[in-house]
């Protein structure tokens, strides 16, 4: 790049390129939404057309290798990138219609996707699949448009024997990306079922896991990609010249949208360390990369790891250390040694955040089955008690720590029809006060955060339902509801030395729902 001034290529790097949003109509009738990145300023030389991983473990278009793919190689490469949402498949870009058929309708979304590029006259199609997208590329992808395809950890939990002697037959190139701690599939395993497959080239991939998770091997993949499409561009570069952060004609996605200047001193969190549970989605997820951004390493804990990983990208991407650590919240061995993995790799804890919970019913208290009763108890009341007693040493033998319990505008008014688990954040608030008494003089803080009602996708149905969504924040002064990032800077000032006099509180965060009732 000779002396021109140069930025290193980041996690959170959006380079130029010419993006628009598309929408893909199948063959039976559904809109699935997408987007077309391009060379900023020349004709693509290949085109690589995204699958993503599996929707109901969290995968869409933005997974985080399609989105890093999408950010860098249409400048880096010369290559079009294609990504979509298969069908009932949400991401920020929006929903795709229709519902997930576990692979088989998903035909019809590949076919699309084929047929746009082909339309659209783009040339030398590559398939780009990731874990359930690598099934969607072997059963659907075999196909005279297309040139070849790239499998990151693959399954083959729905991809046959019959499916892999078709690509056998055709000759048509394969690359297989295979993690050296996989989920399902790991190299040697791999290297016998895709042996049916002369062509096909199996690069195991050292220390990587399923979900590629750090900057190392998501530049490993995209280097490979370039490798196969456009080997003139190969190796990709670690810089690129600082004139050119980002395209003009779209704006960054929110992953990358962070605030500027200078953070303020007594919300610093830089040195801190914090343990977030219910991490992968919504409230809990915004939380953690606010906490990132403020300057804090943290552990990520969910039910699923393949739901972390665009958390934990977000919070690599401002420069923090993400742990993963899957973890069932409700089980109260599972708590403890969740919460002794994140002491021992982080080498100690000083924010806990207590967020994992929700209520997926509703139901009239006549009408309710104690079985429901119990399960909303567990994960939204009992889940924090666990965290809470499996720190309790560590945050008083330190003598410092600030503990969040997230609990609800639910738990400080009448909650109809809600009523289990109005009653759990009740209990969570009045676990706090007792705690935050309890713990005062060791120096650990507790307090609440307490969020009205706020868009998340555990609520889609809600908030988009164009009666039932309005209806819902009928009493809210602010006549909307929050979005998820807007608990983040509460949950900051919680944390940081900014609340450094503030214990036992219940802050509510609610457009005014609660003053108005």
């Amino acid at each position: 790049m000779g002396d021109t001034a140069a930025v290193e290529i980041r996690a959170s790097t959006v380079l130029p390129a010419r993006r628009r949003d598309i929408v893909l109509r199948t063959a039976d009738g559904l809109d699935l939404v997408g987007e077309l990145a391009l060379p900023p300023r020349s004709d693509p030389v290949a085109t690589l057309i995204c699958l993503h991983p599996l929707p109901t473990a969290g995968g869409m278009m933005d997974s985080h290798v399609l989105r890093k793919a999408s950010f860098r190689l249409p400048a880096m490469a010369d290559l079009a990138v294609l990504r979509f949402n298969t069908r009932g498949t949400s991401s920020e870009r929006g929903t795709s219609a229709g519902h997930f058929g576990d692979g088989g309708p998903e035909r019809e979304d590949v076919a699309a996707a084929i047929d746009f590029c082909v339309s659209a006259g783009l040339p030398r199609l590559w398939l780009l699949g990731w874990s359930f997208g690598t099934e969607l590329a072997l059963m659907w992808g075999n196909v005279p448009q297309v040139e070849g395809a790239i499998l990151l950890s693959p399954a083959l939990r729905r991809a046959t024997d019959a499916d892999l002697d078709a690509w056998a037959a055709t000759g048509r190139p394969l690359v297989v990306l295979v993690p050296e701690f996989d989920d399902y599939l790991r190299p040697d395993e791999a290297r016998a079922r895709f042996a049916r497959i002369p062509q096909a080239q199996l690069i195991a991939v050292e220390k990587a896991k399923h979900l590629w998770v750090g900057e190392t091997y998501v530049r490993i993949v995209l280097n490979e990609i370039v490798r196969l499409l456009n080997p003139a561009a190969w190796p990709l570069p670690d810089q690129w010249p600082a004139a050119a952060p980002h395209s003009g004609d779209t704006a960054p996605p929110a992953a990358v949208r962070r605030v500027k200047g200078t953070i303020v001193s007594l919300f610093d969190l830089s040195g801190k360390t914090a343990f977030v549970t219910g991490a992968s989605r919504g409230i809990g997820r915004a939380i953690a990369v606010a906490l990132a951004q403020a300057g804090a390493d943290i552990a990520l804990v969910a039910r699923s790891a393949s739901g972390l990983a665009d958390t934990a990208d977000d919070v690599t991407a401002v420069g923090r250390k993400a742990i993963v650590i899957p973890a069932d919240v409700t089980d109260q061995a599972g708590v403890a040694d969740a919460v002794a993995a994140a002491i021992d790799q982080l080498g100690h804890v000083d924010i806990v955040v207590n967020n994992a919970g929700g209520s997926d019913f509703m139901v009239s208290f006549r009408d309710l089955r104690l079985s429901g009763w119990d399960k909303l108890m567990r994960l939204n009341l009992s889940s924090a008690v666990y965290v809470c007693h499996a720190f309790a040493g560590h945050l008083l033998d330190r003598g410092s720590g600030s503990v969040i319990n997230v609990a609800s505008v639910a738990g400080v008014s009448a909650s109809p029809l809600i009523s289990p688990y109005g009653a759990a954040k009740a209990g969570l608030i009045s676990l706090t006060k007792s705690l935050a008494v309890e713990w005062a003089a060791g120096g650990v803080r507790v307090n609440a955060l307490c969020p009205g009602w706020t868009a998340t996708d555990l609520n889609r149905n809600l908030w988009e339902d164009p009666v039932a969504g309005p209806a819902t924040i009928a009493t809210v002064p602010m006549h909307r509801w929050a979005r998820a990032e807007e608990m983040a800077g509460p949950a900051v000032f919680l944390a940081s030395e900014a609340s450094s006099y503030l214990t036992g509180q219940a802050i509510v965060v609610d457009g005014g729902q609660t003053v108005n009732s």
